[in-house]
């Protein structure tokens, strides 16, 4: 063991629920093996705050909730959605003692929920998806006229070439984004 690992396990000792990391969604307890990751998913969350000041906010695909978290201390409602019940349950039970948020079990392909929000953010998700458009199709649904909705995707060329060899995202993403390309109508 080293200082980082148990600073790590005195944290993790203190949540209600744990949840494994698998290099797809993140777990704050779980992050010390990937500290890269683990700000890479910060600074999304940081570069949304601007956006969500005094807002409605969906945080959709909000897996364990730490990005809802950061988003709630400047919105002014926060619906976080994610279609894993153990991800839900991780963020209600991990979050809401600090965070005025509220966790829903959703498929974000599908209707999520019948309110209109100011600020919609969706990080690392859309290529995971069968079909990108549903996803565009909801949010146009439930997004204000004038509202914002901040969406990211891996940089195929950033670090895909790099990491194929370590394991097979073909299983994981169904479409890797690459700069110039329109997959989306």
């Amino acid at each position: 063991m080293n200082i980082v690992t148990d600073g790590f396990n005195k944290i993790r000792r203190k949540f209600k629920y744990n949840l494994d990391y698998t290099g797809e969604r993140v777990v704050p307890t779980e992050m010390h093996g990937d500290p890269r990751t683990w700000i890479q998913h910060l600074s999304r969350y940081v570069f949304a705050l601007n956006h969500v000041v005094r807002c409605e906010t969906l945080d959709m695909a909000c897996g364990t909730g730490y990005g809802s978290a950061i988003l709630s201390s400047l919105a002014k409602n926060l619906v976080g959605l994610d279609i894993s019940k153990q991800a839900v349950l991780w963020a209600k039970k991990n979050n809401t003692f600090y965070c005025p948020a509220t966790f829903i079990v959703r498929d974000i392909e599908n209707q999520t929920v019948s309110k209109m929000f100011d600020s919609i953010v969706c990080f690392e998700t859309i290529e995971h998806l069968k079909n990108p458009n549903k996803l565009l199709k909801e949010v146009h649904r439930i997004l204000k006229p004038k509202g914002k909705f901040i969406i990211s995707t891996p940089n195929y060329f950033s670090y895909y070439p790099f990491i194929e060899w370590l394991y097979d995202k073909s299983s994981i993403h169904n479409m890797e984004y690459k700069l110039g390309e329109q997959h989306i109508s």
